[in-house]
C-alpha cells in the first residue's frame, strides 16, 4: 500500500490548458501535466516567500499529473501495458478497438491491473465517450465537457485586419474536477505547498487566467493505493526527465513508453517583458509509461532561453516523478 497527499481541484471556473504553439486553432493539451503543476507551485511561492532556495523546493517536492475525478471516484491513467482486461460480449476484434479507446480507470480496477489481475467488465461501466471504465455503476457520470470559443486579436496600432482565433475550454460537472499526487519528505516543503495552493486558488492555473480561467478551491487528504509488494518495474503518473545515468537499467527489458514535448511561452515570469520568450524545448517520458527498476529518480531542469537580460530568471521544469509498482504480463 502506498499513500500519497491527494489534492483535490474543484474548477469554479472554465480551465484552458493552452499549448503555447500560437496557432489560430489552440485545441487544448488533454492534461493538466506534473510539470505545469510544479511550475506553478514554485511561481507562487517565489511570489510569496522570494527566490530563495527555489530548486531546492523543486528537488524535494513530487507531484504528479492531474486526473479526473468524481466526488470520492478517483480516476487514473492507463498503464502502458498488455492489460489483461475483457469486456463482456466483445469478441477479440471489438475488444481491441475498445482498448485503444480507454484512458482512464477508477481506483479499484486499476489496483487490479497493474497487479496483473485478470479483469472483466461490463458494458454498462464504460462511460458514454468510451473512455472511463468505472467499478461503481451506479455512479456513472459525465466529468468534463469542452467548448470551443472564438475570440479575436486586434492591432494595437489600429492598423490591418482584426484576427480571429480559437481556443478550447474545459467545464467540469457538478462534484468533478482534477486531482493530483504529492510526495514529500519536507514537513516544511509541505507547508509551502499548502500557502502555494491558497495563493493559486486566487490567481488560477493553467492558460489565460487573466480573462477567468482556471479558478478553484482546493481540499488536501490522504490517498492510500494498493500496489504490488513485489515488482521490477515501474509506472510513471507524471511526467518524467531521467537523469543520464539512469537510461541504461530503465531501458532493459521491454520497456514501454511516449514522448511528450514540454516547452512554450515563460507565462510565469514576475517581469511581463519577459512572457512573450519561449522557454527551452525538453521532451520527457509521459504518463503511464512503464519501465524496469524499482527506483525512478529524475531531474530539474533549467529552460531558461538564451537571452541578454540578467534581470531573466531560472526558468525550472521538473521531471522528477511519481511513481508506482506494476506487475507486467
Amino acid at each position: 500500500m502506498k499513500t500519497f497527499h491527494c489534492v483535490k481541484l474543484k474548477f469554479i471556473s472554465p480551465l484552458h490548458l493552452g499549448r503555447g504553439t500560437g496557432e489560430t486553432y489552440d485545441t487544448g493539451s488533454k492534461l493538466l501535466h506534473s510539470d505545469t503543476i510544479s511550475a506553478a507551485l514554485a511561481s507562487a511561492r517565489v511570489q510569496l516567500f522570494g527566490e530563495k532556495k527555489l530548486k531546492e523546493y523543486l528537488e524535494a517536492l513530487r507531484v504528479s499529473s492531474a486526473f479526473p475525478f468524481f466526488e470520492n471516484h478517483y480516476f487514473f491513467p492507463k498503464p502502458m501495458l498488455r492489460l489483461n482486461l475483457k469486456i463482456e460480449g466483445q469478441d477479440e476484434h471489438l475488444l481491441s478497438k475498445s482498448l485503444k479507446k480507454l484512458e482512464y480507470f477508477e481506483q479499484p480496477i486499476f489496483e487490479k491491473i497493474i497487479s496483473g489481475e485478470e479483469v472483466l467488465v461490463s458494458e454498462n461501466q464504460l462511460s458514454k465517450n468510451k473512455k472511463y471504465v468505472w467499478a461503481d455503476v451506479s455512479a456513472i457520470q459525465t466529468i468534463l465537457k469542452t467548448e470551443v470559443q472564438q475570440r479575436v486579436t486586434v492591432p494595437r496600432d489600429g492598423q490591418g485586419d482584426s484576427v480571429p482565433y480559437y481556443v478550447e475550454r474545459i467545464f467540469f460537472n457538478k462534484g468533478a474536477g482534477l486531482y493530483f499526487l504529492l510526495k514529500t519528505e519536507n514537513e516544511q516543503i509541505l507547508r509551502e505547498t499548502e500557502v502555494a495552493l491558497r495563493y493559486l486558488e486566487d490567481s488560477g492555473i493553467g492558460t489565460d487566467r487573466s480573462v477567468g480561467n482556471g479558478f478553484f478551491k482546493y481540499e488536501i487528504s490522504n490517498l492510500q493505493l494498493k500496489v504490488p509488494e513485489e515488482s521490477s518495474n515501474s509506472m510513471t503518473l507524471s511526467l518524467f526527465c531521467p537523469e543520464k545515468e539512469e537510461l541504461p537499467e530503465l531501458l532493459e527489458g521491454e520497456p514501454a513508453y511516449l514522448m511528450e514535448k514540454r516547452g512554450g511561452f515563460i507565462a510565469g515570469a514576475s517581469d511581463v517583458k519577459f512572457r512573450h520568450l519561449r522557454k527551452k524545448s525538453v521532451y520527457m517520458f509521459s504518463e503511464g509509461s512503464v519501465f524496469n527498476g524499482k527506483n525512478l529518480n529524475g531531474k530539474v531542469l533549467n529552460l531558461r532561453p538564451k537571452w541578454d537580460d540578467e534581470k531573466l530568471h531560472p526558468v525550472y521544469r521538473s521531471g522528477k516523478p511519481v511513481y508506482i509498482p506494476v506487475i507486467k504480463n
